[in-house]
C-alpha cells in the first residue's frame, strides 16, 4: 500500500474511534459508511458514482436546495438552487423582482418602483424604492418643481408671486433687462413696441421698438398717432407729418387736387362751391348746414352762426338765443333761454351750470376757483387740517413740505428741489437757484454752467463749472450751444447767420442749388419764378390759392383777389359779386348776388342780405321788423303770449299777464287788487304783514293802533310791534298812528302815505316796479333781463319776480 493511502486510512480509523468515544451514532442519523464524516475535503466521496456526499446522502450541489453550493447552506422558503446558487423560484437573481417576465431591481427602477407598475413619472427619480423629486426640484404637494423659477413656489411651497411676475434666483420680479408694468407683466422696455421705453408708452402702428425708442424701417416717418407712413404717398401726411390733401392726393410728398379744387392750409383739397367744411372759402365750416354754390345754407328753423356754422337758436346751447351765447356744461336751451337742472345756477362765459355750495371751481360765486385740492362746502373753500388755501386758486398746501408752496403759497422751489420746515433746500453737492430754478450741479448742468443763469445751449457740455464743445464744434453765446461754423445752416460761417429753409452751408457760405436764389434775413433759397412766396422777388408773397407763373401771381380762373386770397366772386357769401360784399344773415351767394333760401324772407333793405323766417321769428314774426313784446312768442307769423300767461288787450299788440300773480290783473283780465292786497294763485290776499280783519280790511297787527296785536284791540296812543306804546322807536317812524318800517313797507314807502302801486315793491323806501319770471319758479331766472335783471321772491313767499333795482326786499 502506498504511504498516502495508509497515512488517509490511519486517520480516518482514528476519526472513527473519536466519534465511537464521543457517542455520536452512526449509520442513518450521520454514522457509518456515506455520512459526511465519510467525504472527502471537498464533499466528495468515492462512495457516489456522480455528485457529492453531504451526511452520507449523495447530493448534487449545484441543483439541491439543502445543500446549495455546499452541504451546509440550505436555501430559503420559495428559493431554487441553480447553478449552486440560491435564487428565487420565479427565476430572477436575489434582490430583483419579476415584473410582467422581466426581473427589475424594484429599489431603483423608475417604471417599477417599491413594487411592479409603480411609475415615478418625469422629474422623479426612483431611490431605495420610493418615488423622489430629481436633484434640484422640491415635492410641493405631489408635484416637483423649481423653487428658484416656479412662480407659484418661488423659494419654497407655497410661496406664490404675483400673477404678472416671474421668479428668479428664488426671488419674485424680473429677470434682468426687463422691467415690471402693472397690468402687463415683466417686460423688455427696450424691445416692446407696447411698451417702449417706458410702461404703457406704446408705438403707433407699423413702428418697433429699438433701443427704448420707436422707429420706423427705411423710408418711412414716423408721424405720432398715425405711426409709419410714407410721406412722399400718404395723403393724411404729405411731405411733412400732419399735412393732409383732403379731397387730394399726395405725388412725391406734394399734394396734387382735382380740377376745380383749391388746396387750403388745413384741410387740403376743397371743393369750395360744395364743400361744408370749406364753403366759398377754406375753413368756412357750415357746421350742420349744406354748401350750395359756394354758400352756407342752413334747414328751416335754423341761423347761420360764424363760427359754428348752421344752428337752432332756440335748442341748441352752444348758440342759445344768440349765435354768439353759448350757455356751457351740463345747462340745456329752451325757447332761446339756457336752463340749469334744479339747485344749480348758470355761470356766464360758457361756463355752464354749477352748484355754488359744492362746486370748488365755482364755490360761492361763479368764477369762483378754490384751487388743487381745495374742498368747497356749503359755498366756501376750505382744506383738510395741516393744510393751508393759497389764494388765486392756488388751491390747497401743506407750506412745511410742499417744494411749490414752500413757506408760503406762491414759492415754488424748482425742479428736484426739497421743502423741509418751509425752507427750500437740495441734496448735498447740488445748488438751488432762485427764481424756482431748482438744484443743479454748476459743474456739469449745462443748463446751470458755472452759475444758475448760465445755459450753454444745445449740444454743449459742461465741465468743472465751464461751457464747452466736442471736436472743431464753435460754443455760440447767449445758449446758441456747439455749432459747425463750416456746414451748419443756422450758424454759417458766424453764429448769427442763419441761412435760412432749402439752403445749404459749405465752408462757412450759404448756398442754394442751380436756379434758386437764397433770399436775405434767413429767407432761405427760392425759385423766384414759380415760389408763391417769393414771387419775382424775395418776400413777396401772392394771395392764398394763388400760383407763381413766371414771376407772376396768378389767381385762377373765375376768381378775383380780394386782400390776401383769391376768391370766386360768383359763390362767395363773404365777397358776393365783388371783394368784401358780404351776405350774411343765412343769406348764401349765387351767381354773385346774395339771396335767401326758400321759405326765408330779406329783411335787408341794403345788398348785405338779412334771411328771417317771418313766420316763426319773435323779432320780425309777419313780416320784417315786427318784433314781439316781452313774453310773448311768433306762432304761424303772429305775436302770442307764451305759455301760462294770457292775453289781456284783446286788439292785435298782445298784452301778457300772470294772472295768477298779477295785481292788475288778478285771477282774470282787468280784476285789480286793493293797495294792500296782492295777487296769488289767481286771488287777492292781504300783502305780507298784513292780517285780514273782516270788516276793517287789511290791517297791520304789529303797527295798526286799531288792531294792535289783534282785530279791534285798540290803543290810546301808538302800536309798534303789536304793543301799545307812547311813542315810537327802534328807527320807526310814525304814519297816521302807525309805527312802520318806511324803507319797506309798501303803504308807507319812503315817507307817510305814499303808497306803492299794486305792481311795486318797496325796497330802501323806494317803489320798485316788477314783472313776472314767466318759466323760473325759483331764484335766480334768466328771464330777469335788463332793467329787470334783480330775481327776488315776491313779498310772502310766492312766486318769483324781476325787480328793477339792485337788492331785494
Amino acid at each position: 500500500m502506498p504511504t498516502s493511502r495508509l497515512l488517509l486510512a490511519l486517520s480516518f480509523a482514528v476519526l472513527q474511534a473519536v466519534f465511537q468515544t464521543l457517542g455520536c451514532a452512526c449509520g442513518a442519523d450521520g454514522g457509518g459508511p456515506g455520512s459526511t464524516d465519510d467525504a472527502g475535503p471537498d464533499g466528495q466521496s468515492g462512495g457516489c458514482d456522480s455528485g457529492s456526499e453531504c451526511g452520507g446522502a449523495c447530493v448534487d450541489l449545484a441543483a439541491d436546495p439543502d445543500h446549495c453550493g455546499d452541504c451546509d447552506t440550505e436555501c430559503e422558503d420559495g428559493q431554487a438552487c441553480e447553478d449552486g446558487t440560491c435564487v428565487p423560484e420565479d427565476g430572477c437573481p436575489d434582490g430583483e423582482t419579476d415584473c410582467e417576465g422581466g426581473c427589475v431591481d424594484t429599489l431603483h427602477d423608475p417604471a417599477n418602483c417599491g413594487e411592479c407598475g409603480n411609475e415615478c413619472g418625469q422629474d422623479r427619480t426612483c431611490r431605495d424604492g420610493e418615488c423622489l423629486c430629481n436633484a434640484g426640484l422640491v415635492d410641493c404637494d405631489g408635484a416637483c418643481v423649481d423653487v428658484d423659477t416656479d412662480v407659484a413656489n418661488c423659494s419654497g411651497c407655497g410661496f406664490s408671486c404675483g400673477p404678472l411676475e416671474g421668479c428668479v434666483d428664488g426671488f419674485c420680479g424680473c429677470t434682468e433687462g426687463q422691467t415690471f408694468c402693472n397690468d402687463v407683466g415683466c417686460v423688455d422696455l427696450l424691445a416692446d413696441a407696447s411698451n417702449c421705453g417706458g410702461c404703457a408708452d406704446a408705438c403707433p402702428p407699423n413702428a418697433a421698438c429699438e433701443g427704448g425708442d420707436c422707429s420706423c424701417a427705411e423710408g418711412l416717418e414716423l408721424c405720432g398717432a398715425a405711426g409709419c407712413v410714407d410721406l412722399a404717398t400718404d395723403g393724411e401726411n404729405c411731405g411733412e407729418c400732419g399735412t393732409t390733401c383732403g379731397a387730394g392726393t399726395c405725388v412725391l410728398g406734394e399734394c396734387v387736387c382735382d380740377e376745380g379744387q383749391v388746396l387750403c392750409d388745413v384741410e387740403g383739397c376743397a371743393d369750395l362751391s360744395s364743400d361744408p367744411a370749406s364753403c366759398g372759402g377754406c375753413g368756412n365750416d357750415c357746421g350742420a348746414g349744406t354748401c350750395v354754390s359756394g354758400q352756407c345754407v342752413c334747414e328751416e328753423g335754423q341761423e347761420l352762426c360764424q363760427p359754428g356754422g348752421c344752428a337752432d337758436l332756440l335748442s341748441d346751447p352752444a348758440h342759445c338765443g344768440d349765435c354768439a351765447n353759448d350757455c356751457g356744461p351740463g345747462s340745456s336751451c329752451a325757447d332761446g333761454l339756457c336752463n340749469c337742472p334744479e339747485g344749480q345756477v348758470l355761470c356766464g362765459g360758457g361756463r355752464g351750470c354749477a352748484d355754488l355750495s359744492s362746486d370748488p371751481t365755482n364755490c360761492g360765486q361763479c368764477g369762483n376757483d378754490c384751487g388743487p385740492n381745495a374742498l368747497c362746502l356749503f359755498g366756501g373753500c376750505g382744506c383738510d387740517e395741516g393744510q393751508v388755501l393759497c389764494p388765486d386758486g392756488g388751491g390747497c398746501a401743506d407750506l412745511s413740505s410742499d417744494p411749490a408752496n414752500c413757506g408760503q403759497c406762491g414759492n415754488d422751489c424748482g425742479p428736484g428741489a426739497l421743502c423741509n420746515g418751509g425752507i427750500c433746500g437740495c441734496a448735498e453737492g447740488l445748488v438751488l437757484c432762485p427764481d424756482g430754478g431748482g438744484c443743479a450741479d454748476l459743474s456739469t448742468d449745462t443748463a446751470h454752467c458755472g452759475d444758475c443763469a448760465n445755459d450753454c445751449g444745445p449740444g454743449a457740455v459742461c465741465a468743472a463749472g465751464q461751457c464747452g464743445c466736442e471736436g472743431q464744434l464753435v460754443l455760440c453765446p447767449d445758449g446758441g450751444g456747439c455749432a459747425d461754423l463750416s456746414t451748419d445752416t443756422a450758424h454759417c460761417g458766424d453764429c448769427a447767420n442763419d441761412c435760412g429753409p432749402g439752403s445749404t452751408c459749405s465752408s462757412g457760405s450759404c448756398g442754394c442749388e442751380d436756379g434758386l436764389v437764397l433770399c436775405p434775413d434767413g429767407g432761405g433759397c427760392a425759385d423766384l419764378s414759380s415760389d408763391p412766396a417769393n414771387c419775382a422777388e424775395c418776400g413777396r408773397a401772392c394771395p392764398v390759392g394763388a400760383t407763381c407763373d413766371s414771376g407772376v401771381c396768378n389767381c385762377p380762373a373765375g376768381q378775383e383777389q380780394c386782400g390776401d386770397r383769391c376768391i370766386d366772386v360768383l359763390a362767395d357769401g363773404q365777397n358776393c359779386g365783388g371783394c368784401g360784399q358780404r351776405c350774411g344773415g343765412g343769406g348764401f351767394c349765387a351767381a354773385g348776388t346774395c339771396v335767401c333760401p326758400g321759405g326765408l324772407e330779406d329783411c335787408n333793405a341794403g345788398t348785405a342780405t338779412d334771411c328771417r323766417d317771418t313766420v316763426a321769428d319773435p323779432r320780425n314774426c309777419g313780416g320784417c321788423g315786427v318784433q314781439c313784446g316781452q313774453l310773448q312768442e311768433c306762432v304761424g307769423g303772429d305775436c302770442a303770449c307764451i305759455g301760462g300767461f294770457t292775453d289781456c288787450n284783446g286788439g292785435p299788440a298782445t298784452e301778457c299777464r300772470d294772472l295768477e300773480h298779477d295785481s292788475n290783473n288778478c285771477g282774470g283780465c282787468g280784476t285789480q287788487c286793493a293797495d294792500d292786497e296782492y295777487c296769488n294763485g289767481g286771488s287777492c290776499h292781504c300783502r305780507p304783514g298784513l292780517t285780514d280783519c273782516v270788516a276793517q280790511g287789511c290791517v297791520s297787527l304789529q303797527a295798526d293802533p286799531l288792531n294792535c296785536g289783534g282785530c279791534l284791540s285798540v290803543c290810546n296812543d301808538l302800536c309798534q310791534a303789536g304793543q301799545c306804546v307812547d311813542g315810537c322807536n327802534n328807527g320807526r317812524d310814525e304814519c297816521d298812528g302807525y309805527c312802520t318800517d318806511t324803507d319797506t313797507d309798501p303803504l308807507n314807502c319812503g315817507d307817510c302815505g305814499d303808497a306803492c302801486e299794486t305792481d311795486e315793491v318797496c325796497i330802501d323806501g323806494e317803489c320798485r316796479n316788477f314783472r313776472p319770471t314767466g318759466s323760473c319758479d325759483q331764484c335766480p331766472c334768466q328771464a330777469c333781463t335788463g332793467d329787470f335783471s334783480l330775481c327776488c321772491s315776491y313779498p310772502g313767499g310766492g312766486a318769483p319776480i324781476c325787480v328793477d333795482g339792485d337788492r331785494c326786499e
